[in-house]
């Protein structure tokens, strides 16, 4: 961004100071700033030279998720409106002058008409998540730099976390009921389906449930212990969903008192009935899934068993 927009281009509360960036560094860019910084538009200078680059889609952080800021620089005044208008129009430059393929964090009804895709949508929005990913000791962290603890280490939740971020009977596809077939939402990219210990089975049957896709950190030592896992999440996704655009969530209902057993319903016809009980329901086996198709016979989709190392 050069000189021209940091620190010059910082957001400043009404004391005159800069507001201090993410895990306390830097400062928060002015949206306005760099709308009105001199010379080419850089959000628009970046996506053209990702394009040039070859890439067809791009992420950008944070800024579907919706912390809007007033800034009191007499050089970049800023109400909070005027913030989310300037997110959305680069978010929205992206997608429709660059033709790139754009995603973004926790998306939410404001921001889902100018992303395709939307990490930590599909996250459970609890408070735990950041004491669970500012524990270092048990979740990993950022070090050593050659195969990051943060995306590889295993971490196992208590009783009352894995209830919290992964509880079936807690959960309902809300935003999926009215954004499946506009925005595709995952977990955190933190989350990978393997990363959490004992809930693997749940996650990956969840996954075909709402028709969200599952989150892979891999390197070659990852697919070697993960291989069988992620061919099944990518088979029985495609069995499920088909590779066409998704179609809108049209319903869910609890099957049992205890609402471990659930089905959803689609536009196309299709229903999915997941088993997140431990004993079989209608034959369904746990942590497996039923796709139903109209005139054609059911198929069980369930994950593989869990790696040995």
């Amino acid at each position: 961004m050069g000189q021209t927009l940091y620190p010059a281009g910082c957001v400043l509360d009404r004391t005159g100071k800069p507001v201090t960036g993410f895990a306390g560094m830097g400062c928060e860019m002015s949206s306005e700033a760099i709308v009105r910084a001199p010379g080419a538009f850089v959000p628009g200078a970046r996506y053209a030279q990702h394009r040039a680059e070859g890439a067809n889609q791009v992420f950008v952080d944070v800024d579907a998720y919706g912390e809007f800021y007033h800034d009191y620089s007499p050089d970049h005044p800023m109400t909070m409106m005027r913030d989310r208008d300037n997110r959305l129009a680069r978010l929205s430059l992206g997608m429709t002058h660059y033709q790139l393929v754009m995603g973004s964090e926790n998306a939410t009804a404001w921001s889902a008409g100018v992303v395709h895709y939307s990490h930590g949508t599909a996250q459970a929005h609890v408070s735990i998540v950041w004491k669970v990913k500012n524990d270092k000791d048990r979740f990993g962290g950022w070090w050593p730099s050659d195969r990051l603890p943060l995306f590889f280490k295993t971490f196992t939740p208590t009783e009352d976390e894995a209830r919290l971020l992964f509880g079936a009977a807690d959960r309902l596809p809300l935003f999926d009921a009215v954004f499946h077939d506009s925005v595709i939402a995952s977990d955190r990219w933190e989350f990978g389906l393997m990363k959490v210990s004992g809930m693997e089975g749940a996650r990956f049957a969840r996954a075909l449930l709402y028709g969200t896709p599952t989150i892979w950190p891999l390197d070659r030592q990852e697919v070697r212990r993960t291989g069988p896992w992620l061919k099944a999440a990518h088979d029985d996704f495609r069995i499920a969903h088909g590779w066409n655009a998704p179609v809108a969530l049209t319903g869910f209902r609890w099957e049992t008192a205890d609402r471990l057993v659930q089905t959803t319903s689609f536009a196309d016809g299709r229903t999915l009935t997941a088993n997140f009980s431990s004993t079989p329901f209608q034959g369904l086996a746990t942590h497996c899934v039923r796709v139903k198709r109209p005139e054609k016979a059911a198929i069980d989709l369930c994950p593989p068993a869990l790696p040995t190392r």
